[in-house]
């Protein structure tokens, strides 16, 4: 999401920048009063200023991308005054070669390719106008080499950063997404649940878990083998899918049990999408290479507050109602109690 990318390559980038950038401001401050411009030489004096400020603000921050605009900005709007002033040397205009790589390097393939085109375009009039000042005719050759050798450098930084935040996309499903069922895996449940934790008490809105096992799966895998009991549970979490809102998440957390975070349902709600949920699993048939078989689902569920203010605490509770709804004879969901089943097929009448 746009000005949330607090990505550590782009964070020690962007400090690497400020630090440069405060060094050679200075530098250049100094050369360029020695040399009489000190308008330009007051311009980056202050912005080797504002670059240390950046140095230690970036390091914090967790509004990277902002921070990074707001500085990429002040650095290419004082490039292209430089590259303007008469006088300055017409080697500062090797300065522009740097604008891709800069820009795919802090913003991010999007933005840093708007920011490239627009800025190479000024960098470009910047160079006609020096050159027909100072120089008089741009010859062929010259602007070819020019043109060509820009082109290069920004055509590479664009393919490098694109391939490289797909890769990156690809590694994070990786890590995040169950291989089987295409549902998150355990490793992002503490993740989302914190985050759901604060949207619900911003929002004053309840918050809930239920925990899916699916009964007697040792006997499916073993009797039909392990092809259709994968087909179980790409299955069951199709319809886990199916009976979730946008604003919940879906979870595989052990070989046959599963996770559902339901936002802004207190318990009596998600004991009603629990129910829902069981009835379509008992009725539903799964079928590989003409083999089909029917499977059962126990349910427990545990609201947020109520049962427990942290996910170990709430996961435990919905957990000892899971295994009180296997004990109590399975295809039930429990809601109460920690060893007490509370069979509540009876809802279903009034959902």
């Amino acid at each position: 999401m746009l000005f949330q990318d607090n990505s550590p390559h782009r964070r020690s980038v962007m400090r690497a920048l400020s630090l440069f950038t405060a060094w050679g401001g200075l530098i250049f401050c100094v050369l360029n009063i020695m040399r009489g411009l000190h308008g330009l030489a007051a311009i980056e004096f202050l912005a080797a200023m504002a670059a240390v400020f950046s140095y230690y603000r970036m390091a914090t921050t967790q509004r990277l991308l902002a921070w990074s605009v707001g500085f990429i900005l002040c650095f290419y709007t004082i490039m292209m005054i430089a590259l303007l002033v008469p006088n300055t040397s017409p080697t500062i205009f090797v300065w522009v070669f740097l604008l891709p790589l800069i820009s795919y390097l802090t913003l991010g393939s999007h933005l840093g390719l708007r920011f490239t085109a627009v800025y190479v375009f000024f960098a470009a009039v910047a160079f006609y106008i020096r050159v027909e000042m100072e120089i008089g005719i741009l010859t062929l050759s010259s602007a070819f080499n020019v043109v060509l050798c820009g082109s290069l450098i920004w055509v590479f930084s664009h393919l490098y950063e694109v391939n490289r935040e797909r890769s990156q996309q690809a590694l994070m499903k990786m890590a995040s997404q169950d291989s089987l069922t295409g549902l998150n895996n355990r490793l992002r449940l503490t993740e989302i649940f914190q985050r759901e934790v604060q949207v619900a008490k911003r929002n004053d809105i309840a918050l809930s878990l239920l925990l899916i096992d699916v009964d007697h799966f040792k006997e499916v895998n073993d009797r039909y083998g392990h092809i259709l009991g994968d087909r179980v549970l790409q299955g069951l979490a199709d319809l886990i899918r199916s009976h979730s809102r946008q604003t919940d998440y879906g979870f595989r957390v052990g070989g046959e049990e599963f996770c559902l975070i339901l936002s802004g349902a207190d318990l009596n709600s998600a004991s009603n999408v629990a129910e829902t949920l069981r009835q379509s699993i008992d009725s539903e048939s799964f079928e590989q290479d003409g083999e089909s078989v029917y499977v059962t689902v126990s349910i427990g569920v545990a609201e947020y507050g109520n049962d427990g203010r942290d996910l170990d605490s709430l996961y435990r509770v919905a957990d000892k109602r899971l295994y009180g709804a296997k004990t109590s004879g399975r295809n039930r969901v429990v809601k109460e109690g920690f060893n007490h089943a509370v069979d509540i097929r009876s809802v279903s009448a009034s959902i």
